[in-house]
């Protein structure tokens, strides 16, 4: 029951901060209409940037924007050394060997 009211509240507080979102946008999108038609490039320019940053708040509050870090584990020195230790230990077996190059190397084209 209090889960369900806590859905039910934060909800309502997605819904209130779209709605402030759509109004911040539309007031951005008159002044920006107002400031081309008067002649007005230093005010139009600072409405195409509010509305730029809303715009990107949108789409992060959306989950459009990941801003994770990304971490190419190929790259890291840790992984390197564990690659070349394992193509090592391999020698002895040069089939299996050729065959974990193969593996690894498709692998990391896939990721790229």
């Amino acid at each position: 029951m209090i889960a369900r009211v806590r859905r039910e509240e934060e909800h309502g507080i997605a819904l209130d901060i779209i709605e402030q979102l759509k109004t911040i946008n539309s007031a951005s999108l008159a002044i920006l209409e107002e400031a081309s038609g008067a002649g007005e490039p230093d005010l139009a320019l600072k409405a195409i940037d509010r509305i730029h940053r809303q715009v990107e708040l949108q789409a992060k509050l959306l989950g459009e924007i990941d801003q994770r870090p990304q971490i190419n584990l190929y790259l890291t020195p840790e992984w390197l050394e564990l690659r070349t230790l394992i193509v090592g230990a391999l020698e002895p077996h040069p089939q299996a060997q050729e065959a974990i190059i193969m593996a690894l190397e498709e692998a990391n084209d896939a990721r790229t």
